[in-house]
């Protein structure tokens, strides 16, 4: 009988292979506030929010002396600007944190589908050898079953002169000369 099971290295897992690149070979945490995108669009709405503070703030310092700008104006106005881009500033922690936890979750997330892919190989490696033992163990029976047929005929023949069919000489394992040589011997046995 021939081994039907599939062999070890088919359960060579590329995926495996890569999630464990991807998750040793991660690049350590690195926050650059440019770079992310959240931050970005904060940084954005505060310099909108601000230039239109600035504009409120010049606009109402410039109907206060009449409608005509100033300096006061322009330094009051700047001030609300900055305002906002300081708010902002003082908001780059929690963007930070934000980050950080983002890092976090996706290393979680990519240690998870490893340890997944890990437990799928490994129920694969478990069937392939639970298959094979399984295969082994139907070619010992097959093999003690044979023997004892053959064993069966061998005593028949030996004992009788009985002519086995091809069935029983295949089910037995035993060959056409075999049982002609037992036949022989029982010939020669009730002669003499």
């Amino acid at each position: 009988m021939a081994n039907t099971y599939t062999s070890a290295s088919q359960y060579e897992d590329p995926e495996l292979d890569e999630l464990y690149a991807s998750l040793t070979g991660r690049a350590p945490f690195r926050y650059e506030a440019e770079a992310d995108p959240l931050y970005r669009a904060a940084r954005a709405e505060a310099r909108q929010s601000g230039e239109l503070a600035m504009r409120h703030t010049m606009g109402a310092t410039a109907a206060l002396t009449g409608g005509y700008g100033s300096s006061y104006a322009q330094t009051a106005g700047q001030q609300q600007y900055d305002a906002y881009l300081q708010s902002l500033a003082q908001q780059l922690p929690q963007y930070y944190a934000a980050a950080w936890e983002r890092y976090q979750a996706e290393g979680k997330a990519l240690r998870e589908a490893y340890d997944l892919a890990r437990e799928r190989r490994a129920q694969a490696e478990a069937e392939r050898r639970a298959a094979e033992s399984a295969e082994q163990s139907e070619e010992q029976r097959n093999y003690a079953r044979q023997k004892d047929r053959y064993q069966q005929l061998y005593k028949l023949i030996y004992a009788t002169g009985y002519t086995p069919t091809d069935a029983e000489l295949e089910a037995a394992g035993m060959s056409r000369a075999e049982a002609q040589a037992l036949q022989d011997a029982y010939t020669r046995a009730q002669r003499s």
